[in-house]
């Protein structure tokens, strides 16, 4: 079928035989189950959206009729990047990077791909230091690079001459023992109700104001607060990096002043896929990165 990215991927499969499909006189091999027929298939809507069409799944709420489409002009423009910096990188696929493995060329691809990243870490540093912002809120899903990309942006923003500080809200998660269980027995630490916001809101109001504040530690060994936490004193403009899960929440930010935030949504958001047929799911990439993550640094097993 001229489909050469497939058949290089096909070629890493330990297996001799391989499930395919059939429709139409169209044979093709698929990541995963897929149904029977596509007579199972009733409740969907196609939706032209240049550069490309919108396929509509099935409602959550109800399931007989095709979801309702919400333009996402920012996420769309990602994608948009994303694209760009792939063609870029040389890197459609998982036969692309493969193939860069087997010439060497590896360690160029990274390179070129931290550049792309550093270029837009830096116009967003630019961007904080022209709004004058003091509390910058990065947020996203679990295990999508907040952390490692506050870091990131701290170092752009120590080369424009201010002197950024770190806060975790994970440091602001209630004791273990403290929070309801769930019905299999465990804790459901991605919930809002997880964080001290009141405290979290007394701290960045007084910090704002130009006091000191003993910001608290958490272990995730331990699943409760350190004794003794970090006392913290803002100088005059200095700004402070908040990352975690809920940064933009309403009932976190409601109170702080409008005019010195600045937010900043991370994901994971990979544009290489498995083959030109089948992508690689954000949700899975965001997945192996947290199970390697809590096994290595929050003592959590896998």
């Amino acid at each position: 079928e001229g489909w050469l990215d497939k058949a290089e991927l096909l070629r890493y499969r330990p297996k001799e035989t391989i499930p395919m499909y059939r429709m139409a006189g169209l044979c093709e091999y698929f990541y995963g189950a897929m149904l029977p027929s596509t007579g199972m298939l009733t409740a969907f809507q196609l939706k032209p959206h240049h550069p490309g069409v919108v396929l509509s799944a099935p409602s959550p709420e109800n399931p007989d009729q095709p979801a309702p489409y919400v333009p996402r002009k920012k996420f769309l423009r990602v994608f948009d990047e994303s694209q760009r910096w792939c063609s870029i990188l040389g890197a459609q696929n998982v036969a692309d990077v493969n193939r860069m493995i087997r010439e060497g060329k590896l360690r160029e691809f990274i390179r070129v791909s931290e550049a792309l990243h550093d270029r837009s870490i830096a116009a967003i540093a630019d961007d904080i230091l022209k709004r004058q912002a003091r509390i910058v809120m990065i947020f996203g899903p679990s295990s999508s690079g907040k952390t490692t990309f506050a870091n990131r942006l701290a170092v752009h923003l120590r080369v424009l001459g201010l002197e950024p500080v770190m806060i975790s809200l994970d440091d602001y998660y209630r004791n273990r023992s403290e929070l309801p269980v769930e019905p299999d027995g465990s804790g459901d630490l991605e919930a809002l109700h997880t964080i001290d916001v009141p405290l979290f809101r007394a701290h960045m109001q007084r910090l704002m104001d130009g006091e000191t504040v003993e910001i608290p530690r958490y272990s995730f060994h331990t699943g409760s607060r350190m004794e003794k936490g970090v006392p913290l004193k803002l100088a005059p403009g200095q700004p402070v990096l908040v990352e975690g899960i809920h940064g933009m929440n309403d009932r976190i930010v409601s109170e702080l002043p409008e005019q010195l935030m600045y937010g900043v949504y991370v994901s994971a958001l990979g544009c290489i896929n498995l083959d030109d047929h089948n992508r690689i799911r954000t949700t899975d990439v965001r997945l192996l990165r947290r199970v390697v993550r809590d096994n290595q640094f929050r003592g959590t097993l896998p």
